[in-house]
């Protein structure tokens, strides 16, 4: 183990320098002059609490030229990735060849939606949906699974391949998390990294999740990365795209369909006259969506001067009455669900339910007024 010296820049050469540990311990190990220099850099950085921007050619070593002066900072510091293939390479093997010689604990944390949500799998086990009918196998391997992992990490799930639709069923949902009053609560995976992330000196995120919490944080909601001194990014060319999907509005076919279906599923145990408005409501969803978010597309498809083109400028003054009315249509059913579902104080699910028909419906109301300056409008088309 290193002991902490005076002068940080020295404790850098000690492990990167020509003759340093890593030099002796890793068969193979190149000296690099431009990997010092960057480690210098992000140390001081780190010292000064400013901002600093490296571009650093392939074979630098940058991984190693901010992880070692961010465990020298002595900070919390966030490591945050542009892809999930990096990320588990710091994680599991550049952070433990420096656990040798440095005292620190390090977290991966990773979206929500990759973890087994111990509520939603024990109501899917208890009755799987009807398109799962015939994949026994696939039934049983989860079962198998959830029996042993540590993490709920879906990473771990090898058997089931990416993209599978019954992960989404069993995945943790923030829309659908009961929170505290959730029954499984205490063994809860979401909970328990956050808790470890909480007393951890490195956390290893990607850039979805890192701004994810960063809109959280801007609406009040709370936080999902507990708070940190200092955070680097990897990846940084990727950061446009990821920063302008989490702090602009959205509106989808998919986030309609996906609200109708799933109140559709949610509506058991309501009186009979409740059951048949909320039933109707997500019936004229999915009726409205099928209708609108199509002629949309073709609309933008036959306006564009690219006849491939995937994002096109959507300029609401442009699109023929009769979609606008039909997008205008879609608004007031989502804003009529999530009025009714908001006062389904008992339910939890309905509840979250109500609030995304709210947020949606707020958000294709903004995209259909382009009244507000200081933004882009765009139509983009997906595979699906």
């Amino acid at each position: 183990m290193i002991k902490p010296v005076i002068d940080p820049l020295k404790a850098i050469s000690q492990f990167l320098g020509r003759n340093g540990v890593l030099a002796r311990e890793l068969p193979g190990y190149e000296y690099r002059e431009e990997q010092l220099r960057m480690a210098g850099a992000v140390l001081k950085n780190l010292q000064d609490s400013g901002i600093l921007m490296v571009e650093a050619g392939t074979g630098t070593g940058k991984t190693l030229a901010y992880l070692v002066p961010a465990l020298l900072s002595n900070q919390r510091v966030v490591i945050s990735t542009g892809t999930k293939n990096l990320q588990e390479q710091i994680f599991f093997k550049d952070l433990p060849v420096l656990q040798k010689h440095f005292s620190f604990k390090a977290v991966m944390m990773k979206g929500r939606a990759n973890y087994l949500c111990w509520r939603r799998f024990h109501k899917f086990m208890g009755q799987p949906r009807l398109e799962f009918i015939d994949e026994g196998a696939i039934v049983a391997q989860l079962r198998a699974w959830a029996e042993q992992t540590q993490t709920g990490d879906r990473e771990e799930l090898i058997e089931l391949a990416e993209g599978h639709p019954v992960w989404e069923k069993i995945a943790s949902n923030p829309d659908l998390c009961l929170s505290s009053n959730c029954p499984h609560s205490e063994e809860c995976f979401v909970s328990a990294l956050r808790s470890r992330a909480a007393v951890a000196d490195i956390i290893v995120v990607n850039h979805h999740l890192f701004f994810a919490d960063l809109s959280i944080r801007r609406l009040g909601f709370g936080e999902v990365i507990p708070r940190y001194n200092a955070v680097i990014f990897d990846e940084a060319h990727l950061l446009e795209d990821i920063i302008t999907d989490y702090f602009g509005v959205t509106a989808s076919d998919k986030m309609a369909s996906e609200l109708g279906r799933d109140l559709g599923s949610e509506l058991s145990g309501l009186k009979k006259v409740e059951h048949k408005e909320l039933a109707h409501c997500a019936h004229r969803i999915e009726n409205l969506s099928d209708n609108f978010f199509p002629g949309l597309r073709r609309h933008l498809e036959t306006s564009s001067a690219k006849d491939e083109a995937k994002k096109v400028d959507f300029l609401i003054d442009q699109v023929p009455g009769p979609l606008v009315r039909s997008g205008a249509e879609l608004v007031r059913e989502l804003a009529h669900a999530g009025s009714i579902l908001s006062d389904k104080k008992e339910s939890q699910e309905l509840m979250g339910m109500g609030q995304r028909a709210s947020k949606m419906a707020a958000d294709l109301d903004f995209l259909l007024r382009q009244d507000e300056k200081g933004y882009v409008f765009s139509g983009e088309f997906r595979p699906r």
